[in-house]
């Protein structure tokens, strides 16, 4: 929530962190987004760096706390969506 006051609320996949961001307090997930720490996190340890550059977009962000965890749940969502649909649709290799 603050630089000292975790939430312990931890996230080990793209999915885990979406389902996740609906639990955790929207001043929390407002504090991340402008600090750029799930811009980071994304970037380097999920190796998404086009999720990374669209949570960009909302660091400087000026919606309240409750519209901007939505709005940062509904692009992760999407991401989801859109690598199930990459995966689903790639064929195995022989």
């Amino acid at each position: 929530m603050d630089v000292d006051r975790p939430t312990g609320i931890y996230a080990n996949s793209l999915l885990e962190f979406s389902q996740r961001l609906l639990e955790v307090d929207p001043q929390s997930v407002s504090f991340h987004v402008k600090r750029g720490d799930f811009q980071a996190w994304l970037s380097e340890i999920v190796g998404d760096g086009e999720l990374a550059l669209r949570m960009e977009g909302f660091k400087d962000s000026t919606l309240p706390p409750e519209e901007l965890r939505r709005k940062v749940y509904d692009e992760v969502k999407a991401r989801c969506d859109e690598l199930s649909a990459a995966l689903a649709g790639a064929k195995p290799s022989k």
